[in-house]
C-alpha cells in the first residue's frame, strides 16, 4: 500500500491529467469497478487501488510531460534529456524519500541552521573509551522494501539503509531516538577520506581511528544539519567481495538540509569479516565525496566520473591495511 507521502504524490500529479485521460486512468486501474462522477472521486480511485509508487509511475497516462510539469510547478531542476524512470526515481527520491526526514518542529537556531552550504567539519578533541566490544552484522536489512534478487546485492542495499538511516537519526530535523552510531561499527584502526567541494572551497582530509571517523561522520548530521539520502537500487548501491573475508560497497545519493537539495555525495565502505564471527562485518575503510550542487536526476553509479578513483583508492587502502 502508498504511504500517506506517496499518496500525496500520487494526487498531486493526478491533478494535472486532463479530464479524459484522468476518468481514462481511473477506469484501466479499478478494472471499471468503480464508478466515478467526479474528478475527485476519479482521483480517489486511482490512489486506492494503487499498490506502490512504482506501479503508478509506470501508467502510460503519467507520461514523462506529466512528470515534466509536475518537476516545474514544485521547482524542481527539469532535465529536458532525462528518460521517464529518472525522472519519476528523481521525484520520489527528493519528495517522498526526503519527507520521511523532515517534521513538524522546526530546527533549533544555530550559527549552522541558516547555512545550506556543506561544510567541513574540524576534527573533535572529545576522547571516548576504546575498549568497546559490540559487534555489528550489517546483514540486517530493515523495513525498507529491498528489491534486489541477488543476495549480495540485496544484502549491500540494506547495509547501505541501515547505515544512512542510522547516520541520520543524529540529525536534530529527524527529532527521533539516536540509533547507536558509533565506534562499534568499525574497526579501532578504521579510516575516514574525506573530500568536500563547494562552490568556494575544496577541502581533503583523513580521519584515522574508530573514534574520530565516527565523531566526524556524526558532525555533518549534527552540526551542518545535513541528511544523507542514498540512491538504494541497483543503480546506487555496488558490491564486490572475495573469499578472504573483504567486502567492498559503493554507494551514491543526494545531500539535503532544511527539505532542500543542497548536493551529491559518493561513498565506498571497506569491510572486513570478524575472523572469530564468520558473519560480523565492521568498515576498515571510507572514502566520502560530497559535491555542492543541485543534480538534475537522481545520481547513478554509472554517471559518476569519479567513482572508479575512490573504488581503486579503497581497495588499495584495504589492502595495505590487511598487510599492516
Amino acid at each position: 500500500m502508498l504511504s500517506e507521502s506517496e499518496k500525496k504524490l500520487c494526487g498531486d500529479i493526478l491533478k494535472l491529467l486532463p479530464d479524459e485521460d484522468l476518468f481514462s486512468l481511473s477506469s484501466t486501474v479499478t478494472s471499471r469497478v468503480v464508478d466515478v462522477n467526479s474528478r475527485k472521486e476519479a482521483e480517489k480511485a486511482v490512489v486506492a487501488f494503487t499498490q506502490t509508487i512504482d506501479e503508478f509511475f509506470k501508467r502510460r497516462k503519467i507520461s514523462k510531460d506529466i512528470i515534466l510539469k509536475y518537476m516545474y510547478q514544485n521547482d524542481l531542476p527539469v532535465p529536458k534529456d532525462a528518460e521517464k524512470d529518472r525522472l519519476a526515481s528523481h521525484i520520489i527520491q527528493t519528495t517522498i524519500r526526503a519527507a520521511a526526514y523532515e517534521q513538524a518542529t522546526p530546527p533549533p537556531t544555530n550559527s549552522n541552521s541558516s547555512n545550506c552550504q556543506i561544510s567541513l567539519p574540524q576534527p573533535s578533541m572529545i576522547h571516548s573509551p576504546t575498549n568497546i566490544t559490540v559487534n555489528l552484522n550489517v546483514n540486517y536489512i530493515n523495513n525498507t522494501e529491498i528489491k534486489a534478487t541477488n543476495p549480495d546485492q540485496a544484502n549491500a542495499e540494506g547495509f547501505v539503509q541501515w547505515f544512512y538511516d542510522m547516520l541520520n537519526s543524529y540529525n536534530p530535523v529527524f527529532n527521533k531516538d539516536h540509533t547507536h552510531f558509533g565506534p562499534q561499527h568499525f574497526w579501532e584502526n578504521a579510516q575516514l577520506f574525506l573530500n568536500v567541494n563547494t562552490k568556494n572551497s575544496k577541502v581533503e582530509d583523513i580521519a584515522n581511528g574508530n573514534i574520530l571517523v565516527c565523531e566526524r561522520l556524526l558532525k555533518f548530521p549534527m552540526q551542518d544539519l545535513i541528511l544523507f539520502l542514498p540512491n538504494v537500487s541497483a543503480d546506487g548501491v555496488k558490491t564486490k567481495s572475495d573469499s578472504h573475508g573483504l567486502k567492498l560497497i559503493l554507494v551514491c545519493g543526494t545531500l539535503h538540509v532544511n527539505n532542500q537539495c543542497v548536493g551529491v555525495f559518493q561513498q565506498s565502505f571497506g569491510l572486513i569479516r570478524n575472523p572469530f564471527s564468520p558473519d560480523i562485518w565492521k568498515i576498515k575503510i571510507t572514502c566520502l565525496k560530497m559535491d555542492e550542487h543541485t543534480p538534475l536526476a537522481s545520481p547513478r553509479l554509472q554517471d559518476c566520473l569519479e567513482i572508479s578513483a575512490i573504488e581503486q583508492h579503497t581497495v588499495k587502502a584495504l589492502e595495505q591495511a590487511m598487510l599492516s
